[in-house]
């Protein structure tokens, strides 16, 4: 099989498990005119104990001849948050998934690393640690950017080394990596714009607070939130945009949005540290009845969510977003005689809202 058209085919396998999550996703991968690739597990694969199989929920092709004893690097935003806590076990899961579906053992095993900054803020810990991690030459990266704009060169240290590069949950302003895995943020915005106008009756005031201005997944939330509201709540004014910067606690900036703002009906909360932050502060103002749409969840959302006190949340499906992830790095790795072909295309995952009413059924898509 051609190199080119092996990448084709692992990034069609890896698309087209999402296939069911029509809000998400585009079209299926194409890789010839009129054929659309559909992937099967091998059952030549060795089995696994029964009491030790994963349950995978994306379809892997194991004729895809992938490198024995890959080693996946993965670098992340923080290594301390709940999510990436989360994110990580899963990686680890659908690591050893791929081990048992190919039957590697031993020396043959696929190995992965996970490392990453304390802060999700601290981006040149970050750089730092994807330059340590290139310098150690790893079979292909897998990259949850913090900063939009922040590793050009890092990409360009791993084009010219023959690593390529996955991008997850956050990608970057490069055409430099080879896949990107993650939420289609701006359509996650969107609906979050819809349940949130519908808890205010769809008339009144709202506001956004979002992580860093510098991440893309903070920039595509704010912009589908903002398109949704202007074209489809002609009632709803979306008057304060409040982004977390290292020059005044996020804290801080909720009670200037609270105080500016008396008639403020509703506050969209990108990711989980906006949202328990905006909840810990309307503890402040119990007069005021403020609807709160979160993004991604951990207990103190959780807790807000089953009382009744936080209206719903997006949440992301990081179990299938990191299967999805590991596939495609493991996929970059196999080796024929021409050089693989980097390709655009993104695989989306599904978003799914969670309220009070689907809490308990819904429960497996946020995290401790």
């Amino acid at each position: 099989m051609k190199k080119g058209l092996l990448a084709f085919l692992c990034v069609a396998a890896v698309g087209l498990t999402a296939l069911g999550y029509k809000e998400e996703l585009p079209s299926p991968v194409q890789v010839q005119a009129g054929v659309t690739v559909t992937p099967t597990v091998s059952s030549t694969a060795a089995p696994a104990k029964e009491e030790d199989k994963i349950e995978s929920p994306i379809k892997i092709d194991t004729s895809i001849p992938i490198e024995k004893g890959a080693r996946i690097a993965v670098v992340v935003k923080s290594v301390s948050t709940g999510y990436w806590k989360d994110f990580q076990k899963n990686m680890e899961m659908a690591v050893d998934y791929l081990n048992q579906a190919y039957g590697y053992t031993g020396a043959d095993k696929i190995t992965m690393t996970y490392e990453g900054p304390k802060e999700e803020s601290d981006v040149t810990t970050q750089i730092n640690t994807i330059d340590a991690v290139l310098a150690e030459n790893p079979s292909v990266l897998c990259l949850a950017a913090s900063d939009v704009n922040s590793c050009e060169a890092q990409l360009e240290t791993a084009k010219e080394n023959g690593i390529p590069v996955i991008m997850f949950d956050s990608n970057v302003s490069s055409n430099l990596a080879s896949v990107f895995c993650g939420t289609n943020n701006v359509k996650a915005g969107a609906t979050a714009a819809d349940k949130l106008c519908r808890a205010i009756g769809n008339d009144g005031e709202v506001a956004v607070v979002a992580h860093e201005n510098a991440a893309q997944t903070s920039k595509d939330r704010v912009r589908g939130f903002r398109r949704r509201i202007q074209n489809k709540h002609p009632n709803v004014t979306l008057n304060s945009i409040t982004f977390k910067n290292g020059e005044e606690k996020l804290e801080d900036n909720v009670r200037k949005v609270l105080e500016s703002h008396p008639d403020l009906k509703g506050i969209f909360c990108t990711n989980p540290e906006a949202a328990e932050t905006v909840l810990n502060i309307l503890k402040e103002y119990p007069d005021r009845e403020i609807q709160v749409v979160g993004f991604d969840s951990g207990s103190i959302q959780k807790k807000a969510i089953a009382e009744g006190i936080e209206y719903g949340v997006i949440a992301q499906d990081t179990y299938q977003m990191a299967f999805e992830t590991i596939w495609a790095a493991a996929c970059s790795t196999a080796k024929d005689e021409e050089e693989v072909q980097n390709t655009s295309e993104n695989i989306y995952v599904k978003h799914i809202w969670v309220n009070q009413k689907n809490l308990e059924k819904n429960e497996k898509y946020l995290y401790d």
